[in-house]
Order: structure tokens, then C-alpha cells, then sequence
């Protein structure tokens, strides 16, 4: 029996507990709706009643806590005040938060931006001395998620903190809040063998970033951490989400303070040998990750033009198949981005193209005609005669006689299997095309059945 707001003779906390058990099997806005309607006679008995709910350490509640939890975050939306002086009751310093209470103080302050600019400095406080303290997975992963939704609060106040009836916090201020827990993070918890905390780490970083990145006394700290990153590729987790958080330390590195040369061969070695087909995993998010991949490398042909460049040359030099393949395609987005600066390193560029040439890969040589055509639209070559010009014949010649036997397979397949060859037309010759030098000849595969004629 219930009286005229919803709430039973029996007891607010049962008739709370049972509504909520039946979340998953009836309507959740429904069941939302009703405890709301509770707590508009009584907000402080209501909150505290669910964040009761999240204190209970027992697995088998884990459902019931994530529907308390939800509820919590919807009605902060009209009891703010209510809910978050409960949570902050059992957020206190050196003591271990349940897992369900970090979540749900993510959600309140993600929904409640403006509301919430008041207990951040001691939120924030508070989560630096408890974090050292946790070292079971669910937990750090809660704590992470907290973390995460708290900095993506941060930085849409510091957009638009003019909204906020609070006075003024600035970016350094909360910057000082969130180093330690940047340090503990990057030394301690993305460092270990859980995979689901370091994926939760490596999410709470991107937000984090945010609001650390902007302080140039903090850059060179965070360049420091780039090895660190570049070991996570040899985990098994999403590397999407390791290249992000790559990509924003490259996005805030600028010709005032780029990052130290010393990092430029590890980051181009280890991102590089993601775009090989040998190095993709079955990735939910590999096109993203190559994407994200992409503009490193063109932030790297920013600051450092000309040791990147040389690096791919030397990997074209001495790598094969897909490597040549991968570092063609890099190359080929640096120069059509017209980076600033990257023209004084052409000769570069086309020597790369050039020590290439001989390979006779199908994949190879279309990366090659791919990146000469880029050198043409971007204007590095004066004209389009001599070696690109020979190059683009060859390939011509090889295209079209390689259609015979292919061909002839279908075709004649008997007479093949025989070991006759009916009369054929002869492939080009090198002196039929026209600036094919006989230099070039000698590498081309032989996919007909006739050689090339003899030159001399």
C-alpha cells in the first residue's frame, strides 16, 4: 500500500529497493519517475536512501546499484544540492569509495557542469589521496570513468565558465589538482598487466590532456611519457585509444616548444608498423586508428620535416612489401597536406619515391605511381618528364601484358595445361614507348610468357 506521493506504509527504503529491482523488467523512466515524485516531499531521505544502495559490497547488487545509480543522476537534475552533499559523505579523504559511488559522482558532474564548479576543488582533493590506495580492477576502473567525466566537466566550464554564478577557477588552478593524479595514472596504473585498467587509464587521459596540455611547463613533463605510451601498442587493447592520446601531446606540441627530437624515431618506428597489414589486430576501431595515425605524421613533418623524411627513406631503402607500401602512403599524405616548410625537403621526397622504383610488388608499384602523383599535384616536380614519365610507361607496358596469360587461362586452359601457347601478340618493346630508358627493363616482372625483346 502506498499513500498519495508513491511511498509505502511499509518503509521508504524497501518500496525505493523494490522498484528498483524490477527496473530491468518494467519501464526504468517509469520507475525513475515514481521515486522523483518521492523525492520532491522528501529529497535529502530519498538521496540518501539510494546512495545507501551504492555502499553495499556485494556483487550479486551490482544491478540494483546501477539502477540506483541512474536514478541518483536523474534526479540531480531538480535535487542537486541533495544528491551531491550525499555523495561527498561517503567521499572522504585515505578512505576507499565504493565502485558505484565513483560512477555515480561521474554522471552527476558530467549532467550538472555549472552546479557542480563549487565541490570540484574538493572532489578533485579528495580523489588524490584515495587513489593510492586502490588496487582492485573495478575499482581503478571506476575511479578512471570519475576522472574522466569530472575533466570533460572541466573543460566545458574553463569554454564557457562566464555561465557559472561561482567565481572564477582558472586552468592552472585545476591543473595543480590534476598532475599528481596524471603521474600516479602514467606510472603506476597504465603500467599494469590489467588490460581493462589500462583502457580505462588511456580513456581518462584524453580529458585530462585537456587541461594539462595548454600549460607549456607541464609539455615537456608529458613529452617524457611518451615512451611509456608507445610500450601500451604491445598490449592487447584497443590501440586506437593509445594513438589518441599520441596524437593530442603531437596537436599541442608547436614550433615554440615541439617534442625532443629523441622521440621522433621511436614514434615513427612503432606508428608506422600499425599501417602494415602484419600489425593489424581484428580492431573495432582500426580505420580510426590509421586516421588518427595520419595527422601524427603530419604534425611530425611540422616539427621535425627533415629527420621524419629521413627515416623514410631509410625504411623504403631496406624494408619490403608492406612496409614499402605503408611508408609510400605516409609519405604521399605528408606532401599532399602542403605542410609548411616541406618543399625545402622535395629532393628528399623524390629520392625516397626513387630508391623504390625497382620493386616489381603490384602493391608496391601502385603505391609508387600513387606518390608520384602526389610530387605532381603538390608541384614538386618541375616537369613530368625523364623518370616519372619512364616509370609510368614501364607500368603501362607491364599492365597490359599481363592481362595475356591471365587471359589465356580462361580461355585456353587445355592447350596451357599442354604446354602449347597459341600465337600471341608480342608485348611493347621499350624502344616502342616513348623515354623508356632499357635501364628500367631489367626489373620488370615477367608475367607473360614472352620476354621483352632484346634491346640491342
Amino acid at each position: 500500500m502506498t499513500d498519495t506521493v508513491g511511498q509505502p506504509s511499509g518503509g521508504l527504503h524497501d518500496w525505493i529497493s523494490n522498484l528498483l529491482w524490477l527496473a530491468d523488467e518494467g519501464d526504468h523512466k517509469d520507475i525513475v519517475a515514481r521515486i522523483m515524485q518521492a523525492a520532491r516531499v522528501q529529497p535529502a531521505v530519498v538521496a540518501s536512501l539510494l546512495v545507501q544502495i551504492l555502499q553495499q559490497d556485494e556483487e550479486a547488487l551490482s544491478e540494483l546499484q546501477a539502477a540506483a545509480s541512474d536514478t541518483l543522476a536523474a534526479l540531480a537534475g531538480c535535487c542537486f544540492g541533495p544528491v551531491m552533499r550525499e555523495l561527498q559523505k561517503h567521499l572522504r579523504p585515505f578512505v576507499l569509495p565504493a565502485e558505484f559511488t565513483l560512477l555515480t559522482l561521474g554522471k552527476v558532474i558530467a549532467a550538472s557542469v555549472y552546479r557542480c564548479v563549487p565541490f570540484l576543488g574538493i572532489t578533485l582533493t579528495t580523489m588524490q589521496t584515495m587513489m593510492r590506495g586502490i588496487d582492485d580492477s573495478r575499482r581503478r576502473g571506476a575511479f578512471c570513468t570519475a576522472l574522466e567525466c569530472t575533466c570533460g566537466a572541466i573543460s566545458t566550464y574553463l569554454r564557457s565558465w562566464e555561465r557559472s554564478t561561482y567565481p572564477q577557477i582558472t586552468l592552472q588552478r585545476f591543473s595543480a589538482y590534476l598532475l599528481p593524479m596524471y603521474q600516479h595514472l602514467i606510472s603506476v596504473w597504465l603500467p599494469s598487466e590489467d588490460t581493462e585498467v589500462k583502457l580505462a587509464v588511456l580513456k581518462a587521459l584524453g580529458p585530462m590532456l585537456n587541461i594539462l596540455l595548454p600549460r607549456k611547463d607541464l609539455q615537456n613533463q608529458i613529452y617524457g611519457d611518451i615512451p611509456l605510451l608507445l610500450a601500451q601498442y604491445r598490449e592487447n587493447i584497443e590501440a586506437f585509444y593509445i594513438t589518441k592520446v599520441l596524437g593530442q601531446i603531437l596537436q599541442a606540441s608547436s614550433s615554440n616548444n615541439p617534442i625532443p627530437e629523441v622521440h621522433v624515431e621511436a614514434l615513427s618506428h612503432t606508428l608506422s608498423y600499425q599501417v602494415t597489414s602484419k600489425a593489424q589486430r581484428p580492431y573495432r576501431l582500426c580505420r580510426e586508428n590509421h586516421t588518427e595515425i595520419s595527422h601524427i605524421f603530419l604534425q611530425l613533418a611540422r616539427s621535425h620535416p627533415s629527420e621524419l623524411l629521413g627515416i623514410f627513406h631509410r625504411k623504403l631503402e631496406m624494408g619490403r612489401g608492406d612496409t614499402r607500401v605503408g611508408i609510400l602512403a605516409l609519405m604521399s599524405d605528408v606532401i599532399g597536406a602542403e605542410v609548411p616548410g616541406m618543399p625545402s625537403w622535395k629532393h628528399l621526397c623524390i629520392k625516397s619515391v626513387k630508391s623504390v622504383l625497382t620493386d616489381g610488388s603490384p602493391r608496391v608499384r601502385v603505391a609508387v605511381l600513387q606518390a608520384i602523383g602526389m610530387l605532381v599535384t603538390a608541384g614538386y616536380l618541375d616537369k613530368v618528364e625523364g623518370w616519372p614519365l619512364n616509370y609510368i610507361a614501364l607500368q603501362l607496358a607491364v599492365s597490359a601484358n599481363s592481362l595475356l596469360v591471365p587471359s589465356m587461362e580462361r580461355t585456353h586452359p587445355q592447350i596451357l595445361a599442354n604446354g602449347f601457347t597459341p600465337e600471341m601478340p608480342a608485348g611493347p618493346s621499350p624502344h616502342s614507348l616513348p623515354n623508356v630508358t632499357t635501364g628500367f627493363w631489367p626489373a620488370r616482372p615477367q608475367h607473360g610468357t614472352h620476354s621483352p625483346p632484346d634491346p640491342g
